[in-house]
C-alpha cells in the first residue's frame, strides 16, 4: 500500500511539474510571437520605404507583361555613327532647335552609368539601369511610348556590342507596337465603321548607335 501510495504522490507531482513547464513555455512563445511580429512590422516598412526609395530613381512606369518580339529576324542594326558623326548629328539638330527631339538611350548596366552617361540640356536621356542584357528590352518597351516614340535616338554603350543588338529590338518594338495597335483599332472599330482615336505611336524619327561605344568616343574627345 505504501508503494502504490508513493506512486500517485509522484504522479502528481510530475503533472503538476509538467503542467506549469507548459504554461511558462506558453508565455515565452506569446512574447517571441509578439517580437517576430514587431520584428516583421519593421522589415515591412524598411521594405515600403525602399521601393519608394527605388520608385524616385528609375521612374520606370507601370505597363502590361513584356513579350519579346518574335520578328528581331527581320531587323538589321541601326547605322554606326563615328565620334565625329555623332557629334554633328547632335550639334545639327540643337541648331535646328530641336532639342527636344533627342533622346540618349545608355544600354550600359547601372554601375558604368552611374559614373557618367551623354547629357543635353532639354534632351532626355534614358538611363535603363539594368544589370544585364536580358533586362534592357523590357525597359525600352516601358519607355516607348513616353520617351522613345517619334524622336531621334542615340545609342551607346562600353564598347558598341549592347546597341548591336538593342538597336534591332528597338525597332521590332516599334513595329510591333504599330501593328499591335492597327489590330486593337480594327477589332474595336470594324464592325461599326467608326474611325479610331486612338492612333499607333509612330515610330523614332531615326534609331542610331555610337561606333565602339563610349570607350572609343573618349578616345577620341577624352573625358
Amino acid at each position: 500500500k505504501r508503494y502504490y501510495r508513493r506512486r500517485r504522490r509522484n504522479r502528481k507531482k510530475h503533472e503538476q511539474h509538467d503542467k506549469n513547464h507548459e504554461q511558462h513555455d506558453g508565455g515565452n512563445n506569446n512574447n517571441k510571437d509578439t517580437n517576430q511580429t514587431a520584428i516583421a512590422d519593421k522589415n515591412d516598412n524598411s521594405k515600403q520605404q525602399q521601393q519608394h526609395q527605388q520608385s524616385q530613381v528609375t521612374q520606370q512606369p507601370k505597363h502590361a507583361p513584356f513579350v519579346k518580339p518574335s520578328n528581331l529576324q527581320d531587323f538589321t542594326p541601326a547605322p554606326h555613327l563615328h565620334p565625329e558623326e555623332w557629334n554633328e548629328r547632335i550639334l545639327n539638330l540643337i541648331q535646328e532647335g530641336k532639342e527636344q527631339d533627342i533622346v540618349f538611350v545608355d544600354a550600359r548596366n547601372v554601375y558604368e552609368s552611374r559614373i557618367g552617361h551623354f547629357a543635353v540640356p532639354n534632351a532626355t536621356t534614358l538611363l535603363t539601369n539594368t544589370r544585364k542584357y536580358s533586362s534592357l528590352p523590357e525597359v525600352m518597351d516601358a519607355h516607348y511610348q513616353s520617351t522613345l516614340s517619334d524622336k531621334h535616338v542615340f545609342m551607346y554603350c562600353t564598347g558598341g556590342v549592347r546597341c548591336e543588338q538593342a538597336s534591332v529590338c528597338l525597332q521590332a518594338l516599334a513595329a510591333t507596337s504599330s501593328s499591335h495597335k492597327d489590330k486593337e483599332n480594327n477589332n474595336t472599330n470594324g464592325d461599326q465603321g467608326e474611325i479610331a482615336n486612338d492612333s499607333p505611336a509612330p515610330p523614332p524619327k531615326g534609331i542610331y548607335q555610337l561606333h565602339g561605344g563610349i570607350q572609343r568616343y573618349l578616345e577620341r574627345y577624352g573625358t
